[in-house]
């Protein structure tokens, strides 16, 4: 009867510390805008790239966190809503599909704040780390400059082809993630030394606001 006792009690704790270990942090799989998830012009209009709705309904079955990290020009909006507003209010009357943009299924959308700070420069990159700690991150982009640019901060990054288009499954992205994300968190997540750093030389005394939105 002791013995049988003390099993039990055994597999008890050891459920106990099941529940209670921390659940593991998501990863992120963030997005170009341009030509991965949209195609087509001003003038043509513009369609969802074969395949993305799909894939991204299947990164979210699969629990990934899912972001856009987009070039917008600095002239959309004096602040962070007003370009995302802007964004919106473009994409809206060109979008030629019978759905509208999924905006809400994006965790966030980075834009950059200024000009100077578009990919590939690292600025939003890290906005984009600072959102996913300790999450690990993968960018996906047609432009090998900014996978270049993602990578060498520590992303996992996977070019996407055009022709045919490809899109990596949930366990291929995890794989990607294992060899090659290396970014180094701090322990509290807090990514503004490292964003200050990255910053131009005029901007260092005054500071940038990062500018991430949820849609």
């Amino acid at each position: 009867m002791g013995i049988a006792v003390f099993r039990l009690l055994t597999l008890l704790c050891s459920s106990l510390a099941i529940l209670a270990a921390p659940a593991p942090a998501a990863d992120w799989v963030y997005f170009d805008l341009g030509e991965v998830i949209l195609t087509g012009t001003t003038t043509t209009g513009y369609t969802f790239v074969p395949g993305v709705i799909e894939n991204l309904n299947q990164l979210h079955q699969a629990g990934y966190q899912v972001g856009i990290i987009s070039n917008t020009p600095e002239a959309w909006g004096a602040n962070c809503q007003a370009k995302f507003t802007y964004l919106q209010n473009f994409i809206t009357p060109l979008l030629k599909e019978p759905k509208p943009f999924p905006w809400t299924s994006f965790n966030n959308i980075v834009l950059p704040p200024f000009d100077r700070y578009r990919k590939p420069q690292p600025f939003m990159f890290l906005q984009g780390l600072a959102q996913a700690c300790p999450g690990r991150a993968l960018y996906i982009s047609e432009s090998q400059s900014e996978l270049d640019g993602a990578k060498k901060l520590g992303y996992a990054t996977y070019l996407k082809s055009s022709s045919p288009v490809s899109w990596p499954s949930a366990t291929a992205i995890k794989r990607l993630l294992d060899e090659q994300f290396h970014f180094a968190y701090p322990s509290n997540c807090d990514l503004q030394p490292s964003i200050a750093a990255s910053l131009l030389e005029q901007d260092r005394s005054s500071g940038v606001a990062g500018c991430v939105t949820i849609p």
